[in-house]
């Protein structure tokens, strides 16, 4: 996630309120630099972040075994490093066998 993206969370309607609410649990300044800063020191605030780009989305997300419509979500939400399809596509099959078998 780029700190873009991070100020775009932390902006939005919808997502705004609980990414303050994260940060303040962390004891993180509700600011981008913060931010990706506690990003390097472990995945939760990463994380929640991550669910809250998702959130304030507000298209619905593709359904379950749509790989494809999950790949566009992906490509229109994750604006940094290398997309790769054809990374995508096992990663994906990992993610729905994980998903499926909890």
């Amino acid at each position: 996630m780029t700190a873009a993206t991070v100020g775009a969370v932390l902006k939005n309607r919808v997502s705004a309120a609980r990414a303050i609410a994260a940060c303040e649990a962390r004891g993180v300044k509700p600011n981008a630099a913060a931010i990706m800063q506690e990003f390097g020191r472990g995945d939760g605030l990463a994380c929640e972040f991550a669910a809250l780009l998702l959130l304030s989305e507000m298209a619905p997300l593709p359904l379950l075994g749509d790989e494809e419509g999950a790949w566009v979500v992906y490509k229109r939400l994750w604006t940094h490093g290398k997309p790769d399809r054809k990374r995508w596509s096992q990663s994906y099959q990992d993610a729905l066998q994980t998903i499926t078998n909890s």
